[in-house]
This record gives C-alpha cells, sequence and structure tokens, in this order.
C-alpha cells in the first residue's frame, strides 16, 4: 500500500486495527550498489551529447553519496529533535528526475542564448558589410555629389544675378 493516494485511505476507513494496533515501517534504505545501478540506468538514458560517458559515471557515483548524507542527516535530525523524517528510495529517484530535469532546462537556455548571440552577430556582419558597401557608393559618388553642389552654386548665382 502507498501512502500516496486513495487505496491508503479507504483501507484505514476499512480496517482501522492497522492504524491504532500497528507500527508500520515503511522504508527501508537501499544498499550503496544498488543505489549506484539506479543512477546508472537513468543517466544511460541521457543522450551522448548532453552529458559524456565520464561525467555518467561521476554523477551515478555522486547521487549515491548524497543520497545516503541526507539519510545520515534525518537521523540525526530524529536524534535532536525527535521527529522523524523519512529518506526513501522515491525521494533518490525525484532526486535524479530533478537534476536531469535542471540540466534539460539550463541546456535548452544556454542554447537559446548561443541562438541570440549567434544570431546577433550575423546582423552586425550583414550590417557592417552594408556599411563598407555604403563607404564604396559615398566615395564613387563623391566626385558626382561635387559637381552637382558646383553647379547649384552657379544655378544659384545665376538667378541672384537675374
Amino acid at each position: 500500500m502507498s501512502p500516496v493516494g486513495e487505496k491508503l485511505r479507504v483501507r484505514s476507513r476499512m480496517f482501522p486495527s492497522l492504524i491504532n494496533c500497528c507500527t508500520l515501517n515503511w522504508f527501508d534504505s537501499w544498499p550503496q550498489e544498488a543505489l549506484v545501478s539506479v543512477a546508472n540506468q537513468f543517466l544511460q538514458r541521457v543522450p551522448v551529447h548532453e552529458l559524456t560517458v565520464k561525467q555518467k559515471e561521476s554523477l551515478s557515483e555522486l547521487f549515491p553519496i548524497v543520497h545516503k548524507s541526507v539519510e545520515s542527516a534525518a537521523s540525526r535530525f530524529h536524534l535532536e529533535l525527535r521527529r522523524k523524517t523519512y529518506v526513501t528510495p522515491k525521494s533518490f529517484l525525484d532526486g535524479i528526475n530533478l537534476y536531469l530535469k535542471n540540466l534539460k532546462e539550463n541546456q535548452q537556455n544556454h542554447n537559446n542564448q548561443v541562438k541570440r548571440l549567434v544570431t546577433g552577430i550575423e546582423n552586425l556582419r550583414k550590417t557592417t558589410e552594408q556599411i563598407k558597401d555604403l563607404q564604396v557608393e559615398l566615395t564613387a559618388l563623391r566626385p558626382v555629389l561635387k559637381k552637382n553642389t558646383e553647379d547649384a552654386e552657379l544655378q544659384g548665382h545665376e538667378i541672384e544675378l537675374k
């Protein structure tokens, strides 16, 4: 019976002695080797372009260490404050899934920033090319502009004289 969902509540109503007369030990801790194996299985699903083999091996060693340290902190918490907290295999799996979710979000964020940077650099390159083309055009049009300015001045003098 999982404590999550309707089944436990319904079963408790049907058999109240389960709650009143029993002490339940819900959670058994997993051995280190099992935690490493489960972490390996979860990390094998991650594509190679997201995590290298070496990173996967390191993470599969790290997750069990973190989980065991949380278990020891929970037992210290129980000894000091007399409040029981449970560190379950499900919390181990949730920790791995949370890491993978954050990894994916961070990689998407990184990819979006790279796209924005590449787009910005491309736009700057195009703008630089356009400026160079305009400078070449302007250099080519300077004599024409100078001649037109002189013609306009001559016409202005002629109009003033008339």
